[in-house]
C-alpha cells in the first residue's frame, strides 16, 4: 500500500461528524488504540456540548473506500504575545476528562497511515496541542516523530498525565 493509495479528507460540520459513527465504531475496535475515550458516542457527545467553541477538524484517511485511519482533531486559536495562531487539539481535551487520548489507525496500517497524517499536517499552518496521551504506545508519539522528520519541532511537557491506580498485589 502507498501514500498515492490514500484519500485524506477532513470532517468539519456536524453531520459528517455524526455520519462516522458505524466506520469510526469499526476502526476502533479494529486498532491498537481501542479505549472509551476515543469512540464516537464520548466524543460526538463531548463535541455537542462542550465542544462549540471549537470548530471540527478530523483528519480521516482511507484506502479505496475503507477508512484507515482518524486523527480526531478540533481547530481554535492560541494567542502567544499578541499573534493568534491556528491550533490542532484533540476532540475531547479540556476539563472534561478524558483520558487516553490517541489517534486511531488499523492494525496493519500504522507506519502508511502515520506517514500520510503527518506529510498532510507538515504542509498546514499551524501548531498542535496533543495532551492526555500515554508516552508508551501512543501513535501520537509515532506522529511527533513523523513531524520532526518533516521539520516540526516537538515540545514534550508533563501536563495533564493520564491517572491510573495500580492495582497489583
Amino acid at each position: 500500500m502507498t501514500r498515492s493509495d490514500f484519500t485524506i479528507h477532513i470532517v468539519d460540520s456536524a453531520g459528517e461528524f455524526a455520519a462516522l459513527r458505524s466506520e469510526w465504531s469499526e476502526l476502533l475496535a479494529s486498532s491498537s488504540s481501542d479505549c472509551l475515550f476515543l469512540t464516537w458516542e464520548w466524543l460526538h457527545t463531548w463535541w455537542r456540548h462542550l465542544g462549540k467553541e471549537r470548530r471540527l477538524f478530523i483528519v480521516t484517511v482511507r484506502s479505496a473506500s475503507q477508512l484507515i485511519a482518524i486523527a480526531p482533531f478540533t481547530s481554535d486559536r492560541a494567542w502567544i504575545g499578541p499573534l493568534s495562531i491556528p491550533r490542532l487539539e484533540f476532540a475531547g481535551s479540556g476539563t472534561v476528562g478524558s483520558d487516553y487520548l490517541d489517534i486511531i489507525i488499523r492494525r496493519g496500517c500504522e507506519s502508511e497511515a502515520l506517514q500520510a497524517l503527518a506529510e498532510f499536517l507538515a504542509d498546514s499552518a499551524t501548531s498542535m496541542r496533543l495532551p492526555r496521551v500515554t508516552e508508551s504506545g501512543a501513535l501520537t508519539v509515532s506522529l511527533a516523530t513523523a513531524l520532526a522528520g518533516c521539520g516540526w519541532q516537538i515540545v514534550k511537557t508533563a501536563a495533564e498525565v493520564c491517572p491510573f491506580i495500580d492495582l497489583t498485589g
